[in-house]
């Protein structure tokens, strides 16, 4: 009987612009980044929130199951922080850690990436 390995999901924001370049050749170190690992039910409560889908609209972009994007425009960080802060549901925990991740790519002036 085959064992199903898990699909891991990261959302990342590079701290700065050497962590960027580091990241596009895999070689980031942990402290140069933050990470969210997302687990299985986190990645379903996102989905199912159609949080990806709104901001594919609006940003232009594809994220989606097993494909990586990002966002690294400093305007299009801003409407993702406006779409999800939209939301009526700002009391969950998921989105409220989806924002804080949106504010860092902002403060950091990095950008967010969707490793899924």
């Amino acid at each position: 009987m085959n064992k199903m390995t898990e699909h891991i999901r990261y959302i990342t924001v590079p701290k700065n612009q050497d962590a960027i370049l580091a990241l596009d050749y895999d070689m980031a170190k942990p402290e140069e980044l933050i990470e969210w690992k997302l687990s299985e039910n986190e990645f379903i409560e996102l989905w199912n929130l159609k949080i990806f889908d709104k901001i594919n609209t609006t940003c232009d972009t594809i994220i989606d199951d097993y494909e990586d994007e990002s966002i690294t425009e400093i305007y299009r960080l801003n409407e993702c922080f406006l779409i999800i802060n939209q939301m009526k549901i700002n009391s969950n925990q998921i989105i409220q850690k989806f924002s804080k991740m949106i504010q860092y790519a902002i403060d950091f002036e990095t950008g967010i990436y969707f490793y899924f």
